[in-house]
């Protein structure tokens, strides 16, 4: 594990509940004119339609990727966490159309969690990373762990040049 500390997880979880106590309430409206990519990197998920997989976004927000991913593939599996209480009720709202399918978790994903190892298809993460500064290289090296074999590790997010 990279050096990140429970404390670590726990400032930056209180940071992002408060960063997003605001911009939940203006998320869906704003968004679409920076977050450049989060249409396409769904389209590099690797099944067909009617396949049966499993889907984990970190840090889901609203669940807009989430609505996108139960209508291109009725047969999945989705999880969404997000840290943000904001956030998580907004996605709850929009998922209830979709019932079990998608189940929602109000908690951070971290290093030490080894609820779902070996267990998932696709972990994405969408403009997620930047937000989980500094131990995001921690994440990264959960998600590896938490792949199935064969499975994919999606991210898009900003580039720092």
């Amino acid at each position: 594990m990279i050096a990140s500390s429970q404390k670590t997880v726990a400032e930056q979880s209180n940071a992002m509940q408060h960063y997003y106590r605001f911009q939940s309430k203006i998320y869906d409206l704003t968004r679409w004119a920076f977050l450049f990519g989060r249409h396409s990197i769904l389209r590099h998920i690797p099944y067909n339609r009617m396949d049966t997989f499993t889907c984990l976004e970190v840090g889901c927000g609203t669940g807009h990727n989430l609505k996108t991913l139960a209508t291109m593939y009725p047969n999945a599996n989705l999880i969404g966490m997000d840290v943000s209480r904001e956030m998580y009720e907004i996605a709850l709202r929009k998922m209830q159309p979709f019932g079990h399918r998608i189940r929602l978790q109000n908690r951070p994903y971290h290093f030490n969690d080894r609820t779902r190892e070996g267990e998932i298809d696709v972990i994405l993460f969408s403009y997620a990373l930047t937000m989980i500064n500094p131990q995001w290289q921690d994440l990264l090296q959960r998600a590896y762990l938490d792949i199935k074999p064969g499975g994919r590790i999606l991210v898009v997010d900003f580039h720092d040049s």
